[in-house]
């Protein structure tokens, strides 16, 4: 099976996502040495969001991806592949917001990026069973022991790196609600691990991505909460790691399809 297809279903979002890598490539290099430019990072998520639209309304054969997503789910709890389709659109489209809020309003932009995470963790429902009492009486046990242990790892992770690199006081608990989700959305993607009858970059990019949104937030925390200095050469790569992110979140369903064919 070809991994990059020849149409222009697959090739013209692909081509606007790698426009957003390579613009904020461009952004990162500048800020080494000048002032950074937030109108770049703007543009570099407005190409990722762009790429996402031209997925969802011109690429993906909607019935045919929802099909699939059940075709693949030894748990056969009835998905709704649709709904990962949508809320992944809708997560990208508030994620950009979040980018041009958050430089104006640090609590505004953070609580616009909160609802971006509960559009992930909406759209993964769409993929996986979320529930743990669906998942034990479902019989997949392959899932219920990756559950299981995704759970302990991410609560455990979340909570040292809470308290050892951003917790300084009562100010720092204001991010309490979005650290708590940031680590639930993560955690969800690791289900992709046991789904071995889908493609693996459909499966790999949102592990792949969701670990890296929570490294540059994690940054993002320490930075401006944590009790020491955070090495500036990090903190530019904040917005690299983040596009990064959202172009692997929204290209993995390319990968998964099908396409639509006229």
């Amino acid at each position: 099976m070809a991994i990059f297809k020849t149409s222009s279903r697959f090739t013209l979002p692909f081509l606007l996502g790698i426009a957003g890598l390579v613009t904020i490539i461009i952004s990162t290099i500048i800020i080494l040495n000048n002032p950074k430019i937030i109108e770049i990072t703007w543009l570099a998520s407005l190409f990722i969001v762009s790429g996402t639209l031209v997925i969802r309304f011109y690429s993906i054969d909607v019935d045919g991806f929802a099909a699939t997503i059940n075709q693949t789910d030894p748990v056969n709890t009835d998905l709704d592949g649709r709904k990962f389709l949508n809320w992944m659109t809708i997560a990208m489209i508030i994620g950009l917001a979040a980018t041009i809020i958050i430089h104006y309003s640090f609590e505004i932009g953070m609580g616009s990026y909160l609802l971006m995470q509960v559009a992930l963790i909406k759209s993964f429902s769409g993929i996986f069973p979320l529930r743990m009492s669906t998942i034990k009486n479902s019989g997949f046990g392959t899932l219920k022991k990756a559950a299981t242990r995704s759970i302990i790892f991410w609560i455990t992770t979340v909570i040292l790196i809470y308290t050892i690199f951003i917790y300084s006081g009562v100010d720092s608990l204001i991010v309490v609600p979005y650290v708590i989700a940031i680590g639930i959305m993560t955690h969800y993607t690791w289900y992709g691990l046991v789904y071995s009858k889908r493609n693996k970059f459909f499966r790999w990019f949102p592990i792949i991505a969701s670990g890296m949104f929570f490294f540059s937030d994690s940054l993002i925390g320490a930075d401006l909460f944590g009790s020491f200095d955070v090495n500036i050469y990090l903190v530019h790569i904040i917005d690299l790691t983040y596009v990064f992110n959202i172009f692997l979140m929204s290209q993995a369903m390319l990968f998964q399809g099908p396409l639509k064919e006229k």
